[in-house]
C-alpha cells in the first residue's frame, strides 16, 4: 500500500470514528433535554451514524415515536408548545461539535 493510500485509509477511520463520537455524544443530548423524565419517547430518542466510502453522515431524532414531531414542533391545532429538543441539543453543542470535528479530523504530521 502507497503513503497515499494508508493516508485516506488514515484518514477515513478518523471520519467514521468523529462521526460514531458525534452520535454517542448526540444521543447523550438528545436524551438529557428529551422533555419527559422517562418512557417511550426518550429511550427512542438519539443519534447514530451511517457510513459510506467516501462520507459519514450523523442522524439525529426520535425512531418510531409517531408523536415526536408534534413535541419537537409543537401544533396549533391541539394548542401544544414546541419543544425542540433535538434541535436544541444539536445548536446549543455547536462548538463542542465543530471541536470534535477538528480535533479528530486533525492531520498527523
Amino acid at each position: 500500500m502507497s503513503k497515499f493510500q494508508k493516508a485516506i485509509q488514515d484518514m477515513k477511520k478518523k471520519r467514521e470514528k468523529v462521526a460514531n463520537d458525534l452520535a454517542m455524544y448526540l444521543t447523550r443530548e438528545v436524551k438529557l433535554r428529551a422533555p419527559v423524565k422517562s418512557g417511550h419517547l426518550r429511550r427512542n430518542s438519539g443519534a447514530e451514524a451511517e457510513h459510506e466510502e467516501s462520507k459519514s453522515k450523523v442522524f439525529v431524532g426520535a425512531n418510531g415515536v409517531e408523536y415526536a414531531p408534534i413535541v419537537h414542533e409543537g401544533s396549533t391545532v391541539k394548542n401544544i408548545k414546541p419543544q425542540p429538543y433535538i434541535r436544541d441539543s444539536i445548536e446549543q453543542n455547536l462548538g463542542e461539535i465543530k471541536k470534535m470535528i477538528s480535533e479528530g479530523l486533525k492531520v498527523d504530521d
